[in-house]
């Protein structure tokens, strides 16, 4: 787990971990169906798709923190790596069957699930994609004295490394401690798409539009068959064999308003994935 303040955890699961191992080692993926996101929403849910998959979408919840005094102080709440999903994940787009997304529209978001609400049927999307700033690994290096950044130039002379010297205290200096390794993201959502949701579960009260969780997403992109607009069959791309990679938990940030928005950058790097 990772703290990064008072106000918010993150953590990788065991079954991120899981999919970084069997890259890391060329192992065949265990595509274990029932422990994803469309065995949960029953979507594709025994689906397996033709290639293996990747880190490529997020999604959203409102039961990432708690209330711990009397008046106003708040927490998040811890993440277990056995977590699957999120505590409580809400889609990030909800509108009636019959005035569903255009494919345009559709491309940008992922696990789709029809639900009902008062009768009248919803399609659900609980995933947007990932936005990727960058389309190869970076490299900084960061001044321990002034926690400043500098770009870092990967160079060949270690392929002949040589071992540091202790200094005569003991102390050996590493420089290469301070290399970060990341690829940065951006997750970017609204309050208009989140106030679908709010209007249609909550009754448009807005006091459920704090956004206190985020989750990271390992899936694959495959074209399936769906219900479409008028309850016209076609075709549409899901994500399958779809597991949580990165549960965060925040005190939470208000969306209360149709024009608010949150633009996460998501550094992937060394060990950790850090929202900031």
């Amino acid at each position: 787990m990772t703290v990064l303040d008072p106000t918010r955890f993150t953590a990788k699961t065991i079954l991120g971990m899981s999919r970084e191992m069997e890259l890391a080692m060329g192992l065949t993926p265990a595509n274990t169906t029932q422990y994803s996101l469309n065995h949960k929403y029953g979507v594709e849910a025994s689906t397996v798709p033709s290639q293996g998959t990747k880190l490529a979408y997020f999604g959203i919840g409102i039961g990432g923190c708690r209330n711990i005094d009397d008046g106003n102080l708040s927490e998040p709440n811890v993440v277990r790596l056995t977590n699957m999903d999120l505590y409580t994940p809400v889609p990030i787009r909800m509108v009636a069957v019959e005035e569903d997304l255009t494919d345009s529209e559709r491309a940008l978001y992922r696990m789709r699930r029809l639900e009902e609400h008062s009768g009248q049927i919803y399609a659900c999307y609980y995933l947007k994609l990932i936005d990727l700033d960058t389309v190869t690994v970076q490299y900084t290096q960061v001044n321990p004295d002034t926690g400043a950044e500098s770009p870092y130039t990967l160079n060949n002379s270690n392929l002949n490394p040589t071992p540091p010297i202790p200094d005569s205290s003991g102390n050996i200096t590493d420089e290469s401690r301070n290399i970060n390794v990341f690829v940065n993201t951006r997750l970017v959502f609204t309050g208009a798409e989140l106030s679908e949701y709010i209007g249609v579960v909550h009754g448009g009260d807005t006091r459920y539009a704090r956004i206190s969780e985020i989750g990271l997403y390992l899936g694959r992109d495959q074209t399936v068959a769906g219900t479409q607009i008028n309850n016209v069959s076609g075709n549409y791309t899901e994500s399958l064999m779809t597991v949580l990679h990165t549960h965060a938990t925040m005190n939470g940030y208000d969306l209360a308003s149709p024009t608010a928005s949150i633009t996460h950058t998501v550094v992937l790097g060394k060990s950790d994935i850090i929202l900031v």
